[in-house]
């Protein structure tokens, strides 16, 4: 089985690359058998640097939404500061298509006779005990748990 390449991958501009698994070495034909030039490889470490991680707070700005909006967590902490923006509310359970955090999925408006309490969910899925958090309503990335 072989597998193509692109010859630029090589430093040229003409020629097919191939991968050889059994042999684990490149091969750059041109077309003719005496331009073929095999080239050693060996697995390793990709040499590239991930993408920075970015961090994101969900948030809820009316009454009929459901299902929380995501901000970069400086634009939603600044959002929250401005008002009309709350975080929403974990519930325990994990619902298919929520928004789901660890075993908690978040929703933005309590049903009828529901309450927070007052420990809280993290963005990682990480919770706080009764108290720890004394105000999350102004602190983007944290949830307040539904009766906990």
């Amino acid at each position: 089985m072989l597998t193509f390449l692109r010859a630029t991958d090589f430093g040229t501009t003409s020629g097919d690359v191939f991968f050889h698994p059994d042999s684990g070495r490149y091969t750059l034909w041109s077309g003719e058998d005496e331009d073929a030039v095999d080239v050693p490889i060996s697995p390793g470490a990709c040499s590239s640097v991930p993408p920075p991680q970015v961090n994101n707070a969900f948030l809820c700005y009316s009454t009929n939404q459901v299902t929380p909006g995501v901000w970069p967590m400086d634009v939603a902490q600044a959002l929250l500061k401005q008002g009309g923006y709350w975080s929403p509310y974990a519930v325990p359970g994990t619902v298919a298509g929520g928004t789901n955090i660890g075993g908690y999925h978040l929703v933005c408006n309590l049903g009828s006779g529901q309450s927070a309490g007052d420990s809280t969910l993290g963005g990682a899925g990480e919770t706080d005990g009764p108290g720890s958090k004394q105000d999350v309503t102004n602190v983007a990335g944290h949830y307040p748990i539904l009766g906990s």
